[in-house]
């Protein structure tokens, strides 16, 4: 059972580190 949590966590940072690019992409500042 020690791989699923292992790859639940991996999955929920992945997708956290997808959102926060995105919004550092869409809040292009100045240039």
């Amino acid at each position: 059972p020690f791989k699923v949590a292992i790859i639940a966590v991996a999955r929920v940072l992945l997708t956290q580190l997808n959102a926060i690019l995105r919004e550092q992409r869409n809040y292009r500042p100045g240039i």
